[in-house]
């Protein structure tokens, strides 16, 4: 039976992840140098935590953006910042696009317990952010909370596979948001945590709390 399982939570992660490798985020712990002369660079910080199922805190894994018709995906599944246990997890995100407006779409996140419970969800921006040439933008502290859903509201994942979903508080659950502009606090950390962003020219436009989940 758990073999059986095990199959069936292997073919449910590849229909989210894809097949193909997605890149590393922009900003990260690899690079010893940055250019953004040819494409811009947006970053922030986001806190995902779960109060629905507090003991399901979910994971982010990759963050989806629109530019001049493409899609385009970064894993920021490294770039942590600290697990707060029930309070949720915090993370750097970032993407490189070319200069002038990108659609930011979503966040794919993950939560379970290997072989036992698999949830996966999203939590969706979906704003345009203007980014300007040369410079790196930095577009908010948000703050994304899984409460229980009610009526109509957008829930975090889909309905199936159906005790996976709904344990994880997932199917049941909503978000509920808050974006902060901790422009001067978030650079700070984010030059100490990657000290090969420094010396570049910063910008700040901060994104809005998402229509879907007012």
């Amino acid at each position: 039976m758990n073999k059986i399982r095990a199959i069936f939570l292997l073919a449910v992660a590849i229909v989210f992840t894809g097949c193909t490798s997605i890149p590393d985020a922009p900003i990260n712990h690899e690079k010893t140098s940055y250019n953004t002369s040819e494409k811009s660079i947006a970053f922030g910080r986001i806190t995902v935590k779960n109060n629905n199922a507090p003991s399901f805190q979910p994971e982010l894994w990759n963050l989806s953006v629109m530019s001049e018709g493409k899609k385009f995906e970064f894993s920021i599944r490294t770039n942590m910042i600290a697990d707060h246990g029930e309070n949720g997890r915090e993370y750097f995100f970032s993407f490189e696009a070319p200069a002038g407006m990108t659609q930011v779409q979503k966040f794919t996140l993950h939560a379970g317990v290997p072989l036992l419970v698999s949830a996966d969800g999203a939590f969706e921006l979906d704003q345009m952010v203007k980014l300007e040439k040369g410079k790196i933008t930095y577009l908010g502290d948000i703050t994304a909370t899984i409460v229980e859903k009610k009526d109509n509201e957008e829930a975090v994942g889909p309905l199936l596979p159906l005790i996976d979903q709904r344990v994880a508080g997932f199917s049941n659950g909503t978000f509920s948001v808050d974006v902060k502009d901790h422009f001067e606090e978030d650079l700070e950390l984010l030059k100490l945590t990657y000290p090969a962003i420094k010396g570049q020219v910063f910008t700040k436009n901060i994104v809005k709390k998402p229509a879907l989940y007012q």
